[in-house]
């Protein structure tokens, strides 16, 4: 019995002893407050809501973080850091995605213990991707009325007459209490090769600003029928802050949560709805950057 307490004590002794002689690590840190994302003329604007960043080490996964972010790494000496900008999928913070089309940082960083290293990710779209894009600095632009009971229609909101414009001019939907509809669509060959597969990525992107609800959706057709099928994607609620004005959000919704649907379909194009079904008066609807991207 004493030679069985003898040996437990000794093995207590050495553990403590253990836990002594091994400080905790000590971390070290990358500081990183936004990215900084680079398009050319034809990938229209650079306008981005980039909330997170994954973090890879020698290509294992240190966490993901929402921005602006002080990223702990229990790791000492060099190592090919992976920076990826992630998005919320269709608006939902619960869907915190990488993006696919931005590239990515990619670096060997000497990690020190107790060191903070600041980065600035330079990041740019990816190569061989199809884009779409409407930017509204055009004369005219790609949106038509969809259906003839629309009692009013989208126009050209110039920077000249309205204050608060995002970038440059923007698309606008106004609305009185006499007004009950405005359906605007898109009329574009390029949407008709939209991948059907969930798993292969598309988005929409858009920024917008409004007052009033509206819908955005996905028309499909098969040849030789007359008429679209109309199917909501999402509906967009209105942008209020605490002093009841409009801000500019921006959103990337994921195509394929809809185009999967129609495997058959032989064309696709996109809709803006605003149904004022209440006699609401002084509705305004901002939509700027309208940017569809898939892969060649």
């Amino acid at each position: 019995m004493k030679k069985l307490l003898f040996i437990v004590l000794t093995a207590l002794l050495f553990i403590s002893c253990d836990v002594i002689d091994n400080p905790e690590l000590v971390p070290s840190f990358i500081q990183i407050d936004e990215f900084n994302l680079t398009s050319s003329s034809n990938q229209g604007t650079s306008s981005n809501k980039i909330k997170d960043c994954w973090v890879y080490a020698d290509s294992k996964l240190v966490g993901i973080f929402e921005l602006p972010a002080r990223i702990p790494i229990f790791l000492n000496g060099s190592y090919n850091v992976q920076i990826y900008p992630g998005i919320y999928k269709n608006g939902v913070q619960e869907e915190r995605v990488i993006y696919p089309f931005y590239t990515n940082f990619d670096s060997i960083i000497d990690l020190k213990a107790g060191e903070t290293i600041e980065l600035a990710p330079e990041i740019e779209y990816r190569d061989n991707l199809n884009f779409w894009v409407e930017d509204f600095e055009d004369p005219g632009f790609k949106l038509n009325m969809f259906v003839s009971n629309s009692d009013t229609t989208m126009f050209i909101a110039k920077q000249s007459q309205y204050t608060g414009l995002f970038e440059g001019d923007a698309g606008l939907i106004k609305m009185s209490s006499t007004n009950i509809l405005c359906e605007m669509r898109t009329d574009e060959p390029l949407f008709d090769q939209l991948p059907r597969d969930l798993n292969t990525p598309a988005y929409f992107e858009m920024d917008y600003k409004c007052n009033h609800s509206f819908l955005f959706g996905l028309l499909d057709n098969n040849t030789g029928l007359s008429a679209y099928n109309r199917t909501t994607l999402i509906t967009f609620n209105p942008t209020l802050d605490e002093n009841g004005v409009a801000q500019w959000n921006k959103t990337y919704l994921y195509i394929p949560d809809v185009t999967n649907f129609y495997q058959n379909a032989t064309k696709f194009d996109f809709f803006i709805s605003v149904f004022n079904n209440d006699g609401t008066d002084g509705i305004e609807v901002y939509v700027d950057n309208l940017k569809v991207v898939f892969d060649n």
